[in-house]
């Protein structure tokens, strides 16, 4: 999402990735004002997008930034004003030889970043663009090599030289560490009147077993906001007919990566029981279904529970009418607090029906007005 200073209205771009359109990915836009989605062409030169979540994405100069792959790497732009495409060539380094390279914002300076990993050792190198749009402008910054570095975001670059980020490791669980690096020769340069943040969305409480269509509801939104929901119902991504062998290796690289994140940021989402149970499963997709298959049948047992009682309820003589009426009332929120539908006029009906005999003049006299009432006027 993006402010437009033009039109003064937020912008939502979003990129659709379908693996049997080859080459193809569906590019949509969404002001805010106008509340419906509006389809922008593709990039005409581009094969593949390299998105790995939000934070593979930078927002600089009124435009949006990725890596795109053709011939070679390098950087896409999206002018979110003017709707064009634009492309930035990369470090010269990381354009041809890499598979995990993204970009980055850094004091309103674009930035890219390669990360490979090789015999246990992870070693992420980072360019800043002095002059954007310029390729002969990419300025090194540093390079470092610890097999702790997984998925670095940068955040934000001091005084001093030094920068922080956040790097996402996985240990036995996916969890957040922060790390400040030593850099030199760090430009920086000052935003003004720049569009207020829009706030992130919270991270979901982890599940204990119970809620799940609640919990994976909230999860999914998660994921969206990184980019990774579709790996919770996709297969592993296969390149378009004449994909050349290094070319398919990639694709299914990239995809390998953030179907690994999207996997890693479910179960980090569950509790440690639980954890230890899924761990074990191959691809986000078997993940989901497994967690699916097992807590949507008991979803489903919690709902035949409170439907039950509903039925079986009946109020006798020898109890407050009203405490009994509040009672049911109590069965009815949790019927439909799991997802079930009852209209009002039912519920009049039903709290008309199990009355206790001794109302039963007062039933036949509430059955004729029960249409013209709500709940409330029956409690009344």
């Amino acid at each position: 999402m993006s402010f437009d200073s033009n039109t003064g209205d937020y912008k939502i771009l979003r990129i659709l990735k379908d693996r049997n359109q080859g080459r193809k990915a569906r590019v949509e836009i969404l002001a805010l004002k106008s509340g419906s989605w509006r389809k922008i062409d593709e990039h005409p030169d581009v094969f593949q997008y390299i998105l790995l979540g939000m934070h593979s994405l930078a927002y600089i100069q009124g435009a949006f930034h990725w890596v795109g792959f053709s011939r070679n790497y390098f950087v896409v732009s999206f002018n979110i004003s003017h709707e064009v495409y634009g492309e930035i060539p990369l470090p010269e380094q990381i354009s041809m030889s890499y598979i995990d390279i993204g970009v980055s914002e850094l004091e309103g300076m674009l930035c890219a970043y390669s990360n490979v990993h090789h015999q246990g050792e992870n070693t992420f190198k980072l360019w800043m663009m002095k002059d954007y749009g310029v390729q002969e402008s990419w300025n090194a910054l540093f390079c470092i090599t610890d097999p702790n570095i997984d998925i670095p975001v940068l955040k934000y670059v001091f005084a001093n030289g030094e920068v922080l980020f956040w790097n996402m490791t996985i240990d036995s669980q996916m969890h957040d560490a922060t790390t400040t690096v030593g850099a030199t020769s760090i430009a920086t340069s000052s935003r003004t009147n720049s569009p207020p943040a829009m706030a992130t969305v919270e991270k979901p409480k982890k599940f204990a077993g119970i809620d799940f269509k609640i919990w994976q509801q909230k999860v999914f939104f998660y994921l969206i906001t990184l980019c990774l929901q579709r790996f919770t119902f996709e297969k592993a991504m296969e390149g378009p007919k004449g994909t050349s062998e290094q070319e398919h290796f990639m694709i299914f690289e990239a995809w390998k990566h953030s179907d690994f994140l999207c996997g890693n940021y479910i179960l980090s989402g569950i509790q440690d029981d639980l954890y230890n149970l899924y761990s074990g499963t191959k691809t986000s997709k078997e993940l989901w279904g497994a967690l699916e298959q097992k807590y949507k049948m008991e979803d489903a047992g919690t709902k035949k529970f409170f439907v039950a009682r509903f039925l079986e309820y009946r109020m006798v003589g020898n109890k407050s009418v009203v405490s009994q009426v509040q009672e049911l009332q109590v069965i009815i929120h949790d019927i439909l607090a799991e997802g079930l539908i009852l209209n009002e006029a039912f519920q009049v009906a039903a709290m008309i029906k199990k009355l206790p005999p001794l109302w039963k003049d007062f039933k036949n006299y509430l059955k004729h007005k029960r249409m013209d009432m709500l709940v409330e006027d029956l409690i009344v």
